[in-house]
């Protein structure tokens, strides 16, 4: 950021690239008001100085609204995501990115509990990912896992359970048995077969979370 700023100027395209990486960053570190301060100074700069068609401009949109959803400030990030959703369905943009933006939308959704909203554009991303990516990819198991804790919530427990199988077979394809994302996934898996008194399986799968 400083390198940017001495070259190009403090109002620059690559300080604000700068910024929204720097922003995402201090999310990461749960340094929330720093992360706010950086996203916003970043879209203003975007908006200032960019076109909306420019990628820049969506990511920038994208970072802030990620941020205010990791604060728990889920009606305020849900227009700013819609606004990222919106930029990034211009032609040329990043399919990937709609689906980022689509997703952390979809989150908020869920945590207000508005779960048929999330499952709606839950699915919009998994059709994205799987179209990109394949069906066995991490990204499409963590949005597998995004449905199967919708049907869990709304009391849909096989329905949770077929979700969260398919993503335990796509994470333990991915990663191998040993790994923390596997561990989850079975957690995950077991808590869903819980409530339909299949205890024995979920309990090897438990203790194969446990044990590694």
């Amino acid at each position: 950021l400083e390198k940017y700023r001495s070259l190009y100027g403090d109002q620059s395209a690559e300080a604000a690239k700068a910024l929204v990486a720097l922003g995402l960053l201090r999310d990461a570190q749960a340094r929330y008001d720093d992360a706010e301060k950086l996203t916003r100074q970043a879209l203003d700069v975007v908006q200032a100085k960019l076109s909306a068609s420019d990628p820049q401009a969506a990511r920038a949109t994208a970072a802030l609204g990620r941020v205010l959803e990791d604060r728990g400030q889920y009606r305020d990030a849900i227009p700013v995501l819609q606004d990222a959703i919106r930029l990034d369905q211009k032609p040329g943009a990043s399919a990937a990115d709609l689906a980022a933006s689509t997703s952390e939308l979809a989150n908020c959704y869920f945590y207000l509990g508005e779960y048929h909203l999330s499952e709606t554009l839950n699915r919009q991303v998994l059709e994205i990912q799987q179209r990109l990516y394949g069906d066995r990819h991490p990204m499409v198991a963590d949005t597998l896992i995004n449905l199967g804790a919708i049907q869990y919530d709304l009391g849909n427990y096989a329905e949770a359970e077929n979700f969260d199988r398919q993503a335990l077979t796509t994470t333990q394809a991915w990663y191998g048995d040993a790994h923390p994302e596997t561990a989850s996934a079975m957690t995950i898996l077991a808590r869903a077969q819980v409530p339909q008194k299949k205890l024995d399986e979920a309990s090897g799968l438990v203790e194969r979370a446990g044990a590694w």
